[in-house]
């Protein structure tokens, strides 16, 4: 999926050129909440978001959300969403997300829930 033509892949790095956080975007729908979303508007999906530990709390992450919605809108997409951990809810949500979901687990990783932003 990785190298999909609607993969697209997000990189932030620091002054030095370190690379700090990553995010990959792909055009999917979610299998598990399937009417979480109308099929209506065009969507992408959110995954792999994380930051190096020693940037968290500086911005770098909101830096990656704001890239994502506005790269997302100039293709014309309506929504992004992903399936947040537990401890990600209130990022997400400052972010402007929203719950579609109920909670969830998955196995080895924790508790979950779909959350999505408009655009």
């Amino acid at each position: 999926m990785d190298h999909a033509p609607h993969a697209h892949h997000i990189g932030a790095f620091d002054a030095s050129g370190k690379l700090v956080g990553v995010c990959s975007l792909f055009q999917q729908r979610s299998e598990r909440f399937p009417e979480a979303i109308s099929r209506d508007i065009p969507v992408y999906r959110l995954r792999t978001m994380g930051t190096l530990e020693e940037v968290r709390g500086q911005g770098s992450a909101a830096d990656i959300i704001d890239y994502v919605c506005q790269w997302c809108t100039a293709q014309g997409v309506k929504c992004v969403w992903c399936d947040a951990r537990q401890v990600a809810f209130g990022f997400y949500e400052r972010l402007g997300f929203e719950f579609v979901s109920e909670d969830f687990n998955i196995e080895r990783i924790g508790l979950h829930r779909m959350m999505a932003r408009s655009l």
